[in-house]
C-alpha cells in the first residue's frame, strides 16, 4: 500500500505501534515478532517485493538464520502469485482466501479462510512460537 500510495511509511509505522501494543498486552509481554515491508511501488520492480526475495536474503536471513526453524516456518499470503517467494526460500505455504477457492491437486500450499482458522491450525499441531 506505501508503494501505491494507498497510505504513508508514516501512517503504516502508526498503524504497526498500535499492533505491537495490542501484541504485547495480550500475550502478556511477548516480544513481537520482526516485520519487514517493502515500500516501493510495484512498476519499479525492486527485489525487495513478494514474490522476489530480496528482503529474505538481505533482512531476514543475516538477522535471524540461527533463529530460522524451517521445518515449522510458513509463509502466509492472499495472493497465489505470492506464495512463489515462500517456495524460493523454502517455507511452508499457506494461501488465506477470502472468498469460495477451488484447489488443483496436487498443490503444495494449505488454504485458510482466515489468519485465525491458521492460527488455530498452529495450536492443534503444536507448532513451536519462538519469538
Amino acid at each position: 500500500g506505501i508503494g501505491r500510495g494507498h497510505f504513508t511509511y508514516e501512517e503504516y509505522a502508526a498503524l504497526m505501534a498500535h499492533v505491537r501494543r495490542d501484541y504485547r498486552r495480550i500475550t502478556n509481554g511477548l516480544r513481537f515478532p520482526h516485520v519487514v515491508v517493502c515500500c516501493h511501488n510495484p512498476r519499479l520492480r525492486c527485489s525487495c517485493r513478494k514474490p522476489k526475495t530480496g528482503m529474505w536474503h538481505a533482512e531476514i536471513v543475516p538477522a535471524f538464520h540461527h533463529h530460522i526453524d524451517m521445518e515449522h516456518s510458513w509463509f502466509l499470503d492472499d495472493k497465489l502469485e505470492n506464495l512463489e517467494f515462500g517456495r524460493q526460500v523454502g517455507l511452508r505455504l499457506g494461501y488465506v482466501v477470502s472468498e469460495s477457492f477451488t484447489a488443483v491437486s496436487p498443490c503444495d500450499f494449505t488454504v485458510f479462510t482466515s489468519l485465525h482458522q491458521f492460527a488455530e491450525f498452529l495450536l492443534k499441531k503444536k507448532i513451536p512460537c519462538n519469538v
